[in-house]
């Protein structure tokens, strides 16, 4: 008797767990695929999440002719 009366205290502890875990609300969940970049900051693009890359101006190029110190 007390093995049946164990069992179903168990039981009816397992589905009212089950049952608040139903009950509560979701939180928004935005989905991000795992082969996209993450927004914010990174292992090498420092505080701000942006890469910065730095080269030096070739000389045929019209653009950056003006922007060459004389």
């Amino acid at each position: 008797m007390n093995l049946i009366r164990a069992i179903l205290i168990i039981a009816m502890v397992t589905a009212m767990a089950a049952f608040y875990g139903c009950a509560v609300t979701p939180e928004p969940f935005e989905y991000q695929p795992d082969n996209e970049l993450k927004n914010g900051p990174g292992l090498l693009s420092g505080e701000d999440g942006v890469f910065t890359i730095y080269r030096k101006p070739n000389e045929g190029d019209a653009d950056n002719a003006s922007q060459e110190p004389k």
